[in-house]
C-alpha cells in the first residue's frame, strides 16, 4: 500500500510534529532486472497496428554510433546557460548530452566503461531514456525505424531487429516481441547548472560522426520556451488510443515504471512543496527538488535499514528522524547521518498525453 505524503516548507525544530498528510495509493515497487511484460498477442499487435508510418526511413534521422565528446569548457563555446541537456551519471562517469544535438539524431550508442549504451529521447514526447546495449544474449546498437507510436520514438536493434517501443522499453515485434529493456534515467537540466555541478564531465560533440551537418543551434520542433510553440500547445500530431483531461497535454511529468501501477508527478508540483513522498511497501520513496540542477530526483529513502521524512526549510533538506541535513542528490552532509547516500530510483521525463497513452491506468500526483 502507498501513502503518499508531501512536505512542504517548515523550520527544522518542527520536524519531530510534522502530519502525515497524502493519499492512499495501491502501488508496487518494480524490480530492477528486466522483465516479461505478460501481455497477450492480441495487446501486441495492437500496438502494432498503431504504428504511424511517418514517411521518414529507417536513420533518414541518423543515429550516432562513434560519438566524441569535448570538456566542458570546449562545450561552453557552442553551449548557452539556457540550453537543455540531459546528464548521465554512472559510477565517477558523468556524461552530458545537450539537447541540441539529440534533437537532431534522438539516438547516441555509446561506451561507458566498457559496456554499450544508448541514450534516447523522442522530440514530440518529450522523453528522455536510456538503455542498456544488450538485447537478450546479444550486445547490440540501436537504430531509427522512422515510426512513431503514440507519437513516440520506434527503435529497432541490430542484433534481433526487434522493435522496440520507447517509452514502456517494450518490443512490439520481432524475435523479443513481448520483452522489455531496463531503462535507465538520466536528469534534464540546463547547460548553466549542469557545467557548474559537473565540470569534469564530458559533453556529447556535435562532431557525431554520421556524415550529415544539422543546425545544431535550432530546434526543428520551435522552443521549450515559447509559450505557442510545440512543446506549450495542446496539438497532438499523430493518434493516440485516448487523451486523458486531468493535465494539459503537454504538461512535464516525471514517470515511475512501477509494476502494480504507474505513477507520474508533476515536476512542478515536487518543485512547489519541496519534496514528495511514497511509502511503497518494503520501498518508500522520496522525490526531492535538486535546488543546484532545477531538477527533480527520486530516492529509496530508507538509511541503515529505517526509512526516513524529509522537508525542506530555507532551501535545505532536512530528515525529520535525525534532523540531519541532505543535499538534492541525496548525500548527508551535515547531522548524525552524515556521509549516507540514499539509493536512486529511476525515473523518467516525458510529456503527460504520451505517458498517459501507454499507461490510461496511471496514478497521477499533481
Amino acid at each position: 500500500m502507498f501513502r503518499l505524503r508531501v512536505f512542504r516548507r517548515l523550520r527544522p525544530a518542527a520536524l519531530s510534529v510534522l502530519p502525515a498528510c497524502g493519499l492512499l495509493l495501491f502501488l508496487a515497487c518494480a524490480p530492477h532486472a528486466a522483465r516479461a511484460l505478460e501481455l497477450s498477442d492480441d495487446q501486441l499487435r495492437i500496438y502494432y497496428d498503431a504504428l504511424v508510418d511517418t514517411g521518414v526511413g529507417a536513420n533518414s534521422i541518423p543515429p550516432v554510433f562513434q560519438p566524441t565528446f569535448d570538456t566542458v569548457s570546449d562545450a561552453a563555446l557552442v553551449l548557452e546557460p539556457n540550453d537543455d541537456v540531459f546528464v548521465l551519471e554512472r559510477g565517477k562517469t558523468v556524461r552530458i548530452y545537450p539537447r541540441s544535438v539529440l534533437v537532431w539524431h534522438c539516438i547516441v550508442n555509446d561506451r561507458i566503461d566498457g559496456e554499450r549504451v544508448t541514450i534516447t529521447y523522442s522530440p514530440l514526447t518529450g522523453s528522455v531514456m536510456g538503455f542498456p546495449g544488450r538485447v537478450g544474449l546479444h550486445d547490440t546498437v540501436f537504430g531509427n525505424t522512422g515510426k512513431l507510436l503514440y507519437a513516440d520514438l520506434v527503435l529497432f536493434d541490430y542484433a534481433t531487429n526487434s522493435l522496440w517501443a520507447q517509452i514502456p522499453a517494450l518490443a512490439i515485434d520481432g524475435a523479443l516481441k513481448g520483452t522489455r529493456l531496463t531503462p535507465f534515467a538520466l536528469t534534464w537540466t540546463t547547460w548553466g547548472k549542469a557545467r557548474r555541478a559537473y565540470p569534469d564531465a564530458r559533453v556529447l560533440s556535435r562532431h557525431t560522426g554520421t556524415g550529415v551537418r544539422r543546425p545544431y543551434g535550432k530546434d526543428p520542433y520551435g522552443s521549450y520556451r515559447d509559450p505557442q510553440g510545440y512543446y506549450n500547445n495542446d496539438r497532438i500530431t499523430y493518434p493516440l488510443p485516448h487523451r486523458d483531461d486531468r493535465l494539459p497535454p503537454k504538461t512535464p511529468v516525471l514517470a515511475l515504471d512501477l509494476e502494480a501501477a504507474p505513477l507520474a508527478v508533476v515536476k512542478e508540483a515536487v518543485r512547489r512543496a519541496g519534496t514528495l513522498e511514497i511509502d511503497a511497501g518494503v520501498t518508500p520513496l522520496v522525490a526531492v527538488w535538486d535546488a543546484d540542477l532545477d531538477a527533480v530526483r527520486v530516492f529509496d529513502r530508507r538509511v541503515q535499514g529505517k526509512p526516513l521524512s524529509f522537508t525542506l526549510y530555507e532551501g535545505k533538506l532536512y530528515d525529520r528522524e535525525t534532523n540531519s541535513e541532505w543535499t538534492g542528490r541525496g548525500v548527508c552532509t551535515y547531522g548524525m547521518l552524515r556521509d549516507e547516500r540514499l539509493a536512486p530510483v529511476d525515473a523518467f521525463d516525458v510529456m503527460w498525453f504520451a505517458w498517459a497513452a501507454f499507461h490510461p491506468d496511471t496514478m497521477l500526483f499533481k
